[in-house]
């Protein structure tokens, strides 16, 4: 975000980016999370016309969401440091109440994949894991689309772990799990998988 947008933007309301890192600095007791929330609340005014935020709401926040879901190259990332950002702009500079926003599902299969497994609080470890063992069930079959495949795809990925990675039982297991995950989260999916 260039200087000349955030100036602009703290000119379109009376010093808002600077209460929001003011107030965040003295939540956090430091300056970085007041600059990412500034960040995001000036990319969502931009997105909105340069409205003041007190004119917008809970729709407007879902639909900025939901731009960053399909825009954006982190899309789960951002989403939920955009979220955080404005649910504190909205409680703690402006008083205005916001409801919990739910996070829109991300595009790409891998980002929904992720998602999933955030809602589940897997470890960020595991999520990794599953995540490369879908990409590498998905590449294994030519970049077909998990949701036109079923048993005997899965099966011939792991006979050729087995035979040709020589990996162990528990390995297996693991590659077990990730293709059915990103299957289930792919139900309403078509298309081309882009792991």
């Amino acid at each position: 975000m260039s200087t000349t947008a955030l100036a602009t933007v703290s000119a379109a309301g009376p010093r808002l980016l600077d209460q929001l890192r003011e107030k965040a600095s003295k939540r956090f007791g430091r300056p970085e999370p007041g600059e990412r929330f500034a960040h995001w609340a000036c990319r969502y005014v931009l997105f909105h016309g340069k409205r003041h935020p007190r004119e917008l709401g809970p729709p407007s926040v879902q639909q900025f969401l939901e731009h960053l879901a399909r825009r954006e190259k982190d899309p789960l990332g951002s989403m939920e440091q955009a979220r955080d950002a404005l649910a504190f702009l909205y409680r703690e500079v402006l008083y205005l109440p916001l409801p919990e926003i739910a996070l829109p599902d991300p595009p790409r299969l891998l980002d929904r994949l992720r998602h999933a497994m955030r809602v589940r609080h897997y470890s960020s470890r595991t999520e990794d894991r599953y995540v490369e063992w879908a990409t590498r069930f998905i590449r294994f079959h030519g970049l077909r689309h998990p949701n036109s495949m079923g048993g005997p795809e899965i099966e011939m990925f792991l006979t050729d772990l087995a035979v040709h990675g020589h990996v162990s039982a528990s390995t297996q297991n693991q590659a077990f799990h990730a293709p059915r995950r990103a299957r289930d989260r792919s139900e309403n999916d078509s298309g081309a998988a882009r792991p």
